[in-house]
């Protein structure tokens, strides 16, 4: 008979994967299409509703378990190495699924007619400052905070798995990923159609990079507190000790915001003029 550890082992590595797939698995209703275009600022219609829904739809499953198979794989951190291992896993998989979700979509273009705008499309027409910035940010704060680690590494018996500086490679290489993966969608054909397609379109890729950008971003938070993690704070002088304290605290409020999905203040309306191509 297994004992209340081992159940609350199994519980905790079942059952939030096993929500993540029902997550997949449930369709877009309604409301979720109406939240949608009030963000994005997209009239529904019956030409659009489809193309809107069939998205959605797309990008939760790749999502959710890309998220599953992250949390499974962090379940099993201490032979991965992932930093916070279940939440780890679970971040990396969702940007991870959110790619290959819009890899997905890139590749669901009917042939025909294209459109080109008469003007090219830029990142800071689709998203808030904040969604352009902050994961490019947070590259460059990883990259510096590798100097703490270094400067006041852990005892060689509290040596972690992954060393501080494959955790700061690694986050600039994510923030230059984010980066490179919001030009492409920004970037990459759009069917030419009636103004209403157009606008779905625009809006849905604003909403692919609004996240991209909020996941990408919690997960630096991630990687920037498991550098921090890797500091010996014993040793570190008293203000620095007090700086890592609200760093710490400023990475958890941060991340939480990443994650509920970064504020879409500043975000301009796309008007495009578009031609065929």
């Amino acid at each position: 008979m297994p004992t209340d550890d081992q159940v609350v082992l199994a519980a905790s590595t079942l059952v939030p994967p096993a929500i993540a797939v029902l997550m997949a698995l449930w369709p877009v209703t309604r409301r979720r299409l109406a939240a949608f275009a009030t963000t994005y600022r997209v009239h529904v219609t019956g030409d659009n509703a489809p193309l809107l829904i069939a998205h959605l739809a797309r990008t939760r499953r790749y999502r959710s378990i890309g998220a599953a198979v992250g949390w499974g794989i962090g379940s099993f951190d201490t032979v991965v190495g992932l930093p916070f291992g279940v939440y780890g896993g679970a971040f990396a998989g969702y940007f991870l699924g959110a790619l290959l979700a819009e890899a997905r979509s890139a590749g669901t273009l009917p042939p025909g007619p294209r459109q080109a705008s008469l003007a090219p499309r830029r990142v800071a027409e689709y998203v808030s400052p904040t969604a352009r910035w902050l994961p490019s940010i947070l590259g460059l704060v990883a990259a510096v905070a590798l100097i703490i680690p270094l400067r006041w590494p852990q005892p060689p018996d509290q040596v972690q798995l992954v060393p501080p500086i494959a955790v700061a490679v690694t986050a600039v290489a994510l923030a230059v990923v984010i980066v490179w993966a919001r030009d492409w969608i920004v970037a990459r054909p759009q069917r030419l159609g009636a103004a209403d397609l157009v606008a779905a379109d625009d809006g849905l890729r604003a909403s692919s990079i609004q996240t991209l950008s909020g996941a990408g971003a919690a997960l630096l938070c991630l990687m920037i507190g498991a550098l921090l993690a890797g500091v010996d704070r014993s040793a570190v002088p008293a203000p620095v000790h007090t700086f890592l304290t609200g760093s710490d605290v400023a990475l958890l409020v941060l991340l939480l915001i990443s994650w509920r999905g970064l504020p879409h203040w500043g975000r301009p309306v796309r008007t495009s003029t578009p031609s065929a191509a």
